[in-house]
């Protein structure tokens, strides 16, 4: 919740790369200070803080994708990357990527 209202506007102003590099230092922080906490309060802290931090890449991906295409190509960016991917790291594996097929019947 506070993330998004952080990071969107930071970024705008500052940059993705900075924004995103800044965060990811301090969510493997957090996170090692998540890891090493004593009770259970410093967890729930931790991990409050951590969530934060991970808001960045969530609210900044969309802005990122379209600095990269323009409108009429990133749909189609989107899909091939993300096919490639799943080949890549076996997270998906379509039998064939949609946005390569023709529509048959487009009404």
């Amino acid at each position: 919740m506070l993330g998004p209202l952080l990071w969107g506007p930071l970024s705008e102003i500052f940059g993705r790369r900075p924004i995103f590099i800044i965060t990811f230092i301090a969510y493997i922080g957090f996170q090692v200070g998540c890891a090493l906490s004593k009770n259970t309060a410093s967890i729930l802290v931790f991990r409050f803080l951590g969530g934060t931090f991970a808001a960045a890449p969530l609210t900044n991906s969309g802005a990122l994708i379209a600095d990269i295409w323009d409108g009429d190509h990133r749909g189609k960016a989107m899909c091939k990357s993300r096919y490639f991917l799943g080949l890549t790291f076996l997270y998906e594996f379509p039998p064939f990527p949609t946005c390569l097929a023709r529509p048959q019947n487009a009404r």
